[in-house]
């Protein structure tokens, strides 16, 4: 348990996010319908354009599962050291890899608020 190292395992999870947000992505591209996943039914229902809105966050969701398959896998071949670069080097690519995927985190996200605010009705209050 000594060498044990948790960046591996966040590494392996943000891959495995990109693996899951391709295959959303491209369901949203062939079916036009957007995983439950991301929004749920009960949100869905006040979608005024559900085609639109899958059309409109498709490529968005592409882009992020994208860089979260490099930067997860890269990051998780950095961490195990099978790429041949020093350790200074392989921290510094590590960090950059995180960073910028959280910048495309943000950037999603941001997607996604657009794209309710365009694609949905405002939410009753009681």
């Amino acid at each position: 348990m000594k060498d044990f190292n948790i960046m591996l395992i966040l590494d392996l999870v943000i891959a495995a996010l990109g693996v899951y947000l391709a295959y959303a992505a491209i369901a949203m591209k062939s079916k036009k319908q957007v995983p439950p996943a991301f929004v749920p039914q009960e949100e869905m229902n006040r979608c005024k354009d559900s085609k639109g809105f899958a059309s409109y966050m498709w490529s968005r969701t592409a882009i992020f599962a994208g860089i979260s398959i490099v930067s997860g896998l890269l990051s998780f071949l950095f961490d195990l050291r099978v790429l041949p670069v020093s350790k200074v080097t392989a921290s510094f690519i590590n960090v950059s890899l995180l960073i910028l995927f959280l910048v495309v985190w943000m950037f999603f996200n941001a997607s996604m608020r657009s794209g309710k605010n365009k694609y949905f009705t405002p939410e009753q209050m009681l």
